[in-house]
């Protein structure tokens, strides 16, 4: 079998990208990130890079529009692209999802949104996150409540 791990990479940050909540981008764009590791590969969300990645993915009282977004949508995205590519091994699935995360890499904002960009991520980089983890007197934690940990995923189309 020929496995093209970085383009499965590229693949999987597309996908990631492409179900991050956007209002400038810079979640999607300037926190979202692959990297090469000894066993593969793997998709990291920087809190330095953009602190509320937290209360986007756990909700807040104020707001749940984006809670699970990376647990409920991203992990079971990526999981079917890879069942699909090497599992079920339909090529034309496969490439549908191939111009998913292509699409999901793109970068088409305005220059006044690249502007926001920029300084929610310069405002993120000069936070203590320790401080702000401890707002509440309670460091964060994981809400286990809002996983959704069925195999459903399998026969679901994610990308539709």
């Amino acid at each position: 079998m020929n496995v093209n791990i970085g383009a499965d990479m590229r693949t999987s940050l597309g996908l990631a990208r492409r179900f991050s909540p956007e209002d400038t981008g810079n979640v999607k764009f300037n926190a979202t990130k692959a990297f090469m590791t000894s066993r593969g590969f793997r998709i990291n969300y920087s809190l330095a890079d953009a602190y509320y990645i937290y209360f986007l993915e756990e909700g807040t009282k104020k707001s749940t529009r984006h809670q699970g977004y990376i647990g409920n949508k991203t992990v079971p995205a990526i999981a079917n692209f890879l069942q699909v590519k090497y599992a079920i091994k339909d090529k034309k699935q496969t490439k549908r999802i191939y111009g998913m995360a292509w699409n999901g890499n793109q970068d088409r904002s305005i220059e006044s949104k690249s502007l926001s960009r920029e300084q929610r991520n310069l405002y993120s980089q000069s936070l203590d996150l320790n401080q702000i983890s401890n707002m509440q007197g309670k460091e964060w934690e994981h809400d286990t409540n809002i996983e959704n940990n069925s195999d459903k995923w399998k026969g679901v189309d994610y990308l539709g």
